[in-house]
């Protein structure tokens, strides 16, 4: 029997990426040459019994890890070979604790599912994408070099963010076509540029090696995402669901006002004691993400 030949589109969910991760430390193991392969669209093979070949392959990969497992597992040597800035991290956290939750409504997640697959089956019959003028004028006066400059230092997150000028175009594109149009526009761009952002700074965050108090880091993002009103002393026990005694909210706020980013006010307009809040005393750049520096 000869080769088989296909053209493939994938979806590849991964909850415990740390097996990946493992796997690709393995000596002689080449799974990190072939997600590198795969993220460049290049024909990937398998050689046993039947040859078995994917031509245009598209595959498109979610991983599910911990931070702190992320940093114990990842291979220097990996991270040298490129294969994981071919992932864009994306820092997430639970916003709530829900005891039973509800998840989306069925005719609701059927109804997105839809409208997603009709924009896939348009996008793929669409050839090059290009920017537009003021598309192409906002990436080469200024998004251009900002993204260009992520692998300048000698940084362990800069090896995770070295493709982010690719990512953006790639996403900016990704968003247009989803749209039903054959050119990127200043919005896209500027969306996608967002993103990017916000990967970096999740790269940033989980792969800063310094021991972090998980409770001055939230409530450090907290504050960055309250804006100019800041948060009162209720407001942050809240956050932690009023479970911190008195003295350890103190030393959260006190350990983050150290920072001298951040300042205390008093709200007089109580009808009682004046309250304390506290607030970012720098506002964050606009597209900034919400995560620690």
């Amino acid at each position: 029997m000869g080769p088989i030949h296909l053209t493939k589109l994938m979806r590849v969910l991964e909850p415990e990426f740390g097996t990946v991760l493992a796997r690709a430390k393995r000596e002689g193991s080449t799974l990190g040459a072939v997600l590198r392969e795969a993220w460049s669209g290049k024909a990937l093979s398998v050689m046993n019994r039947v040859s078995t070949r994917a031509s245009s392959s598209h595959i498109g990969i979610i991983g599910h890890i911990t931070p702190k497992e992320f940093r114990e597992k990842l291979a220097a040597s990996e991270m040298a070979g490129g294969t994981f800035n071919r992932f864009l991290p994306i820092y997430v956290e639970r916003s709530k604790r829900l005891p039973i939750p509800e998840g989306i409504d069925a005719s609701t997640l059927s109804a997105l599912a839809l409208r997603l697959q009709v924009a896939v089956d348009a996008a793929g019959l669409r050839g090059g994408v290009e920017l537009d003028e003021a598309a192409a004028r906002l990436w080469s006066d200024e998004l251009y070099d900002e993204f260009s400059d992520c692998d300048d230092e000698d940084a362990a997150w800069t090896e995770f963010t070295r493709r982010a000028a690719p990512y953006c175009r790639r996403i900016a594109a990704l968003l247009a076509v989803l749209d039903d149009r054959g050119l990127v526009g200043t919005g896209d761009l500027t969306a996608a540029a967002a993103l990017i952002r916000y990967a970096i700074g999740s790269a940033k965050y989980v792969l800063d090696r310094t021991i972090r108090n998980p409770r001055v880091d939230r409530l450090r993002r907290a504050l960055d995402g309250a804006g100019e009103d800041g948060l009162s002393r209720r407001d942050i026990s809240a956050l932690f669901s009023r479970n911190l005694s008195r003295a350890v909210l103190t030393e959260l706020i006190d350990a983050l006002m150290e920072t001298g980013d951040y300042e205390e006010t008093r709200d007089v307009d109580t009808g009682g004691r004046p309250a304390h809040r506290y607030r970012r005393l720098f506002p964050l750049a606009v597209g900034s993400p919400v995560l620690p520096s």
